[in-house]
């Protein structure tokens, strides 16, 4: 939904301070049209036809992405701020300059205004942004973020070393890197069924996590994960500093990367989980790997799943049930960790 916002510029005053100005949204190109009046002494001036304008925003002049040009043919024109000029909240000066109509090259007149961009955490013109649009888009000293969006998208936040709060009961969808490096966020909110707690990372049902979505979010120190979570990609939770994960009742699957350089010391596996892709405890620092599966012996990429991790360096135990304990001493890419099997029994 677009809407329009008026402001009149004036031939006999053109510098009048304070300059006349428009309001809009950081990122938002799409939904603020500007209808802008020129007058003489407070009429509206008449102009020959096919009188050409341009609009310099930022005082950037010379740079084709922060101007737009047009025909004015009455004394308004209608026109959109160009998302260039919005990548940053804050003033951005602007000014519009008239030329001869027979003298394309000749300025005629020239009046200024501003544009007053309200820092926003995201909208859906973002979204629909280039991921280096989107990069340039936000302050990355940003602390806070509260929104109403239903996805985050593709690195949104990616190196926003200062957000420690992040409130989004209604998103479905986290992007690809979307709060990677985010090394302070200790206070995140999905869902209104869930309570925030400091340091908590809880993902409700019906949401889809993609890649390297929470890398690096060292401060968040547990993660809880409900069924009916779909992961897609992997490294989603490298670099986390979870020192507990509790992982859902339907999860099939420990993802590429997913919990490489994990702090926490024990790691239950569901029954569910019948596969471990590549790498997926790398540097971990797990003592205690507790498998749950039953029917057999559980899939695993090889034996690079838990290289560099603690129990690769035998400080610590792999525990699997009773009945399969032989199997899994003697099954390919587990065999290397022969000597380190134990039986859920004993635990």
């Amino acid at each position: 939904m677009t809407s329009t916002q008026n402001i009149t510029v004036d031939l006999s005053n053109p510098y009048i301070s304070p300059a006349p100005v428009i309001y809009a949204k950081q990122g938002d190109s799409k939904t603020r049209v500007v209808s802008l009046t020129i007058t003489d002494n407070g009429k509206i001036v008449s102009v020959d036809a096919s009188t050409p304008y341009r609009v310099y925003f930022g005082g950037i002049k010379g740079n084709s992405s922060c101007y737009i040009t047009g025909i004015m043919n009455t004394g308004t024109i209608e026109f959109s701020i160009p998302q260039s000029a919005l990548l940053k909240s804050g003033t951005v000066p602007a000014e519009i300059q008239i030329y001869d109509t027979d003298d394309g090259s000749k300025v005629i007149a020239t009046m200024t205004f501003s544009v007053i961009v309200k820092p926003c955490v995201f909208s859906s013109s973002a979204e629909e942004g280039t991921n280096s649009d989107i990069d340039r888009l936000f302050d990355r000293t940003i602390k806070a973020v509260t929104t109403s969006a239903e996805k985050v998208p593709d690195e949104m936040f990616k190196n926003c070393t200062n957000l420690s709060y992040f409130s989004g009961v209604n998103v479905k969808e986290i992007g690809k890197n979307a709060f990677n490096g985010c090394k302070e966020l200790n206070n995140i909110r999905l869902s209104t069924n869930t309570d925030m707690m400091t340091g908590v990372l809880h993902i409700p049902s019906g949401m889809t996590v993609y890649e390297s979505a929470f890398s690096g979010c060292t401060s968040i120190k547990k993660i809880i994960i409900d069924e009916g979570v779909t992961f897609d990609g992997g490294s989603h939770f490298t670099l986390v500093g979870a020192q507990s994960v509790k992982l859902p009742s339907d999860m099939t699957e420990i993802k590429t990367y997913m919990f490489r350089y994990l702090p926490a010391k024990v790691l239950e596996l569901p029954e569910s989980v019948v596969r471990l892709r590549e790498q997926c405890f790398r540097y971990s620092y797990i003592e205690k790997l507790i498998i749950r599966h039953t029917d057999e012996v559980i899939s695993i990429a090889s034996s690079a799943v838990l290289w560099d991790s603690a129990i690769s360096k035998g400080n610590g135990y792999i525990y699997v049930p009773d009945a399969l304990i032989d199997s899994y001493k003697t099954a390919d890419n587990w065999k290397a960790y022969a000597s380190q099997f134990k039986k859920l029994s004993e635990l």
